[in-house]
């Protein structure tokens, strides 16, 4: 899938569409598909069921996103736990919010430093970030809060857009700032949506501390489904660079305390 493309696969109408319609379906793509070695998508929540596909030998893992919708904006405060209602309410107080007014390199450089400022590295370099950026722009396709405490900048989150939903996409905060700086800029975007007619999706995350963050906006739950298959030859040299990788990672640190010597 292209890189930042939470879920595609085969859409949908509804779910309400019946598991034969959907074996059909799957039988069809599944004849349809060339050749290849490495077959791995997650599909929406739509398609509901990933038993189309056990049943042609694919395998399939879990994935679950969180989403908020509702009839106004005066409807969301109010479900949210109590103690994020206090962090939006402080960061309310505290913060201001600049919408779409945040330069692709002042926002690059933020993220940047605050992921460096806690002993992190990202996994993409500047280039095809601006890749990305550049195409959302171009098809206004995301909206920018950049959150700050008077002049200095201690947040940035970004939202991507499309017809049904804002996805909460990238998000960086200064390290020591607290969390009702990024509460705010949550809790900014969901209003948004709400005033749109459009679903808020936190994308959902494995990471703990983030689910965590994630559902005391108290979301819907919903489950997608990575569903994945390998040929043999794949498999095979998978194997052989695990190997590989794990007689690197045993001998190096011998080679290092002899180097020392």
């Amino acid at each position: 899938m292209p890189w930042q493309v939470a879920a595609a696969g085969i859409w949908v109408n509804n779910q309400n569409v019946s598991l034969s319609v959907l074996t059909q379906y799957a039988n069809i793509v599944i004849s349809l598909m060339p050749k290849y070695d490495r077959f791995r998508m997650v599909f929406s929540e739509r398609w509901w069921t990933w038993q189309p596909f056990y049943w042609n030998g694919f395998r399939s893992t879990p994935y679950y996103t969180m989403c908020v919708k509702a009839d106004s904006v005066e409807a969301v405060l109010p479900s949210i736990s109590k103690k994020r209602r206090e962090r939006i309410n402080r960061g309310k107080r505290k913060y201001r919010i600049d919408t779409d007014n945040t330069s692709f390199k002042t926002y690059w450089d933020f993220l940047k430093s605050s992921y460096e400022d806690r002993g992190r590295h990202l996994d993409y370099g500047e280039e095809k970030f601006y890749r990305l950026f550049t195409a959302l722009e171009e098809h206004n396709a995301c909206q920018i809060r950049s959150v700050y405490d008077q002049d200095r900048l201690v947040a940035v989150n970004i939202m991507l857009v499309d017809e049904e939903k804002y996805y909460h996409q990238f998000g960086a905060q200064m390290k020591k700032t607290d969390s009702s700086a990024t509460s705010y800029a949550v809790y900014d975007a969901i209003c948004s949506a709400v005033n749109s007619g459009k679903v808020f999706d936190f994308e959902g995350s494995m990471i703990q501390g983030v689910c965590e963050f994630n559902s005391s906006f108290n979301p819907k739950w919903e489950t997608q489904y990575l569903i994945e298959s390998y040929s043999a030859r794949y498999i095979l040299i998978d194997s052989i660079r695990k190997i590989g990788n794990v007689i690197k990672e045993s001998i190096s640190p011998r080679y290092r305390k002899r180097s020392n010597i």
